[in-house]
């Protein structure tokens, strides 16, 4: 068995790789009463052989033979007053559950019965595909959802279908198909089991080896990654403000920080920030920035203003000669440390350094195969303004920038 503790992280945790391949990572926090149990699977909506398969999947696991929502192995759990739900991505398929530290081996063998014991029945996926084409039916009449994929989660531009698939791919998808994906897909060596709280990790091995096991497989490569889908985009929402997002993607072996500090130097620009804060008092628009590392090969910077209609052509060209200054290396080097201090602030701050937000990172980098024990923080503190400069001159041109519009009416 191979084990390997991380110590660069906020919390630090210990991963074994069991003989069957199982990756099983604990991350210890003696602060707590509760515990976090988390299974995943390194399959997700970019390995769908019908788009919807893996979230069909997941939902038919976490119901079981309940007609009732939710698994009965799972139900008893929260009848304690624990927690748990299941979430598909374009990666992975997560299963977790929440609870007090008295009631966590009734919790982990619940999770890792439902997830090795698929318990569905023809009849159940007759009955749940009808659930999830209403849900996705009612997804469709939320006025949200249209633009938040497009403007917060560029990248699923590429799939031109919603993650859990259209009504069509849905009733295409059969219980064959079904247990195909997960006999393809629910492997050992393609598993992950995340166990969070006052645990020692010798511990946890010996209640892991213990629980109904995945057949034994290989880990499954991750799909080919890209950039963002570019270009310019225009939805209409009439419940939302009208905004602008200008969004990029910049390769994850940059020079650490540099993302962040362009993201900040937005809000801090001599030239920018006037225009900012006068349309703010003005107009009291929206004014956030979204710097997402997913733990692939491109991570993605966005800029969103929600401003009115008639200002939206100008933010945006305003925006853009801002990233052209950038290119031509107009940042002093006073707004330079500025924006080095400030992102230093929000990373003593930012939600990664939480327990949950360790365990987020250790799913995220555990399906991209880039768990590792090195930090980009002391990277970060050494980067220079010309660093900045040189990253803008590669990646923030024409052809590596998408905008979207966002209006309340038709334009």
């Amino acid at each position: 068995m191979e084990t390997t503790t991380f110590t660069s992280y906020s919390h630090p945790f210990t991963l074994s790789v069991l003989d069957n391949g199982l990756t099983v990572a604990t991350v210890p926090n003696k602060e707590t009463i509760g515990f976090h149990c988390r299974y995943v699977i390194r399959a997700g909506g970019f390995s769908d052989p019908i788009p919807g398969t893996a979230h069909f999947l997941e939902h038919l696991i976490y119901t079981g033979p309940s007609r009732k929502g939710i698994h009965p192995l799972l139900r008893s759990h929260m009848l304690k007053g624990g927690d748990g739900n299941a979430g598909t991505n374009l990666y992975s398929t997560s299963y977790y559950v929440n609870g007090l530290l008295e009631h966590l081996e009734e919790a982990l063998n619940g999770l890792c019965t439902l997830c090795t014991q698929p318990s569905f029945t023809r009849q159940l996926v007759k009955e749940e595909r009808d659930i999830i084409i209403e849900e996705e039916r009612a997804r469709g009449r939320d006025p949200y959802n249209s633009w938040e994929e497009a403007m917060l989660y560029p990248t699923n531009l590429r799939l031109q279908i919603p993650l859990p698939g259209s009504a069509i791919h849905i009733e295409a998808i059969r219980y064959e198909e079904l247990m195909e994906f997960y006999g393809a897909t629910y492997r050992s060596g393609n598993a992950l089991l995340i166990v969070s709280g006052n645990i020692e990790h010798e511990r946890i091995l010996e209640l892991a080896a213990k629980q109904p096991q995945l057949p034994e497989g290989e880990r499954t490569q991750p799909p080919p990654d890209d950039a963002p889908r570019l270009g310019t985009w225009t939805c209409r929402n009439p419940e939302m403000k009208p905004r602008v997002i200008v969004y990029t993607a910049m390769p994850q072996d940059e020079v650490a920080g540099t993302r962040t500090l362009m993201a900040l130097d937005y809000l801090t620009d001599p030239a920018f920030g006037p225009l900012y804060y006068e349309l703010r008092q003005r107009e009291r628009i929206i004014y956030s920035l979204k710097v997402r590392d997913h733990g692939k090969p491109f991570n993605e910077l966005g800029l969103q203003i929600a401003a009115p209609s008639s200002k939206l052509a100008f933010i945006c060209s305003r925006v853009y000669a801002h990233l052209s200054d950038l290119r031509d290396g107009n940042v002093n080097e006073d707004s330079f440390m500025r924006l080095k201090a400030l992102t230093q602030l929000q990373h003593d701050s930012r939600n990664e350094r939480s327990v949950g937000g360790v365990v987020e990172a250790i799913t995220r980098h555990w399906v991209h195969d880039e768990l590792n024990d090195s930090t980009l923080w002391p990277e970060f503190l050494a980067t220079t303004r010309e660093d900045l400069v040189d990253v803008a001159r590669k990646h923030l041109h024409l052809d590596n920038l998408g905008t979207i519009f966002v209006y309340d009416r038709d334009e």
